[in-house]
């Protein structure tokens, strides 16, 4: 197809680029969840496979050392040069609309790809030719009917529920891994993939682990894995984030040609839902990740997905996953991490599922240091402790109420405030930064990236549009209900 005649942004696939040069490793990992191919412009999709593959090797990527980099390798001028990537690091003020950008580029791509269909079906000359190519958008054969009559239930199989590491892991199973940030959520999985390769867990000794977040393959997963006394050579990763759900085929499709899969880790893997899904929204997340179960059973192996807690999480754990309630309601099993609030001991534990009596025993460790890596700084190993834990909900609890409430989350609840007065209209965002940090005494800057797109941005509260090419940026409140912790009247943290 001529590129012009596609549906594709020129400006957006710049605007993705640009922030992935600008935001460094967080903006690149936010970025991946696009495949390769998103990008029509293929000047436009090396630059991000080279951006990419340089996050992942350690490399650094901001423009002097990316464009050096890409010269070494002989390559630059295949890419535009030097003046290309230069534009495309001025391309767009910051990378703060990133995830608008990855929408769009990502909705090109689907339109593309429907664009593609199209042509083929109609240029089809047979039957079979078209019912293979819907079967490569189906990867399952099914031809999307229903049976034709009720099921007995005497025909379904009964099944033992397994465990390969009681009471945390269930075989052949989806799990959900939860905690705060710096909970050691990374550390404690480094130490549970290097159980798998060394054959804890069973024949299955090979791992896929998909770094969708901050986390870089080469500063923090393979030293881990190392530090935790794990074959790096059985860890295998990703060429792309696989997207949730019209990916899970490919990344099943990897995992048989691999063989003998025992754990397949998605950190974080809100980082794998398209940017066209809202993680607040229980349809969208129910689609993205309910494929992950028939994935673990399919290929007998374990899934894992790390997810966030809120900052306040005195609630509990299960009431504290950011997002949608299928977060915990989809997968197997949900564990919970939780540092003790004076101490240095984390304790993992199941909150939900996994057919294990509620309050079961917690499992305790401690972070250490582990000198890995020549030359550099000591990598964060797990320590397990013998012996019964503490319960991740009582720990949580300390997580309270008497606390003023923080300067940011008063902006967060002021710039509520001030969009729900301004209804269907908006506000400017440059003036909605700017009164928020008149009236509470903070700099603009902190308004917008701690409270817009730290909290409400992340939350769904708010949806932003931009005043034609050149012009500014609108925002309003989204659909979303207000949460009861941004409401005006709660003054805890």
């Amino acid at each position: 197809m001529n590129r012009q005649s596609v549906p594709h942004s020129e400006d957006m696939e710049k605007a993705v680029l640009s922030s992935m040069l600008q935001g460094g490793g967080s903006a690149i990992g936010r970025a991946r969840v696009l495949p390769p191919e998103a990008f029509c412009n293929p000047i436009n999709r090396k630059v991000f496979v080279h951006l990419v593959t340089a996050h992942q090797g350690g490399i650094p990527t901001d423009l002097i050392s990316f464009t050096q980099s890409l010269r070494d390798k002989g390559i630059l001028d295949k890419i535009g040069g030097a003046s290309y990537l230069t534009e495309l690091q001025t391309f767009v003020a910051a990378d703060g609309f990133l995830d608008h950008y990855i929408e769009v580029v990502s909705e090109k791509h689907t339109q593309r790809e429907i664009v593609k269909l199209g042509q083929r079906i109609t240029g089809e000359t047979t039957a079979a030719e078209i019912r293979a190519r819907l079967d490569a958008i189906e990867p399952n054969g099914s031809d999307g009917g229903l049976p034709e009559k009720l099921q007995q239930l005497s025909a379904v199989s009964m099944m033992p529920i397994r465990f390969v590491d009681k009471p945390l892991f269930q075989a052949d199973a989806f799990h959900l891994l939860v905690g705060k940030k710096n909970a050691g959520k990374g550390t404690f999985l480094s130490a549970i993939a290097a159980r798998v390769t060394r054959g804890q867990w069973g024949e299955n000794r090979n791992v896929i682990w998909i770094a969708a977040g901050e986390d870089s393959l080469a500063l923090d997963v393979r030293p881990r894995i190392e530090a935790a006394s794990g074959d790096v050579s059985r860890v295998y990763y990703p060429p792309f984030v696989p997207k949730l759900p019209t990916e899970v085929a490919l990344l099943q499709k990897w995992a048989e040609e691999l063989g003998h899969v025992g754990l397949i880790v998605m950190d974080p893997v809100s980082g794998m839902v398209p940017g066209l899904s809202n993680s607040n929204l229980d349809s969208d997340v129910r689609r993205a990740i309910s494929p992950l179960n028939d994935l673990a059973d399919n290929l007998k192996c374990v899934v894992v997905g790390v997810r966030h807690l809120k900052k306040n999480a005195a609630a509990g754990a299960l009431d504290s996953v950011l997002g949608s309630v299928d977060w915990i309601n989809v997968p197997r099993a949900v564990l919970a991490i939780v540092r003790e609030p004076d101490g240095e001991i984390r304790y993992a534990q199941v909150v939900a599922g996994n057919r294990v009596p509620c309050g079961s025993d917690s499992t305790g460790f401690r972070i250490v240091g582990a000198d890995i890596v020549s030359g550099g700084e000591p990598v964060a190993k797990a320590e397990f402790i013998d012996g019964p834990g503490r319960d991740v909900d009582d720990l949580l609890s300390v997580d309270q109420e008497d606390k003023p409430m923080s300067r940011t989350k008063r902006a967060v609840v002021r710039m509520l405030d001030l969009l729900d007065q301004s209804g269907a209209e908006g506000m400017k965002q440059d003036a909605l930064f700017a009164q928020v940090a008149r009236e509470l005494d903070m700099s603009a800057l902190t308004v917008r990236n701690k409270a817009f797109f730290g909290i409400l941005h992340d939350l769904g509260l708010v949806k932003s549009h931009k005043d034609g090419m050149h012009g500014g940026w609108t925002i309003k409140r989204s659909s979303l209900p207000r949460p009861p912790e941004y409401c005006s009247n709660n003054n805890e943290e």
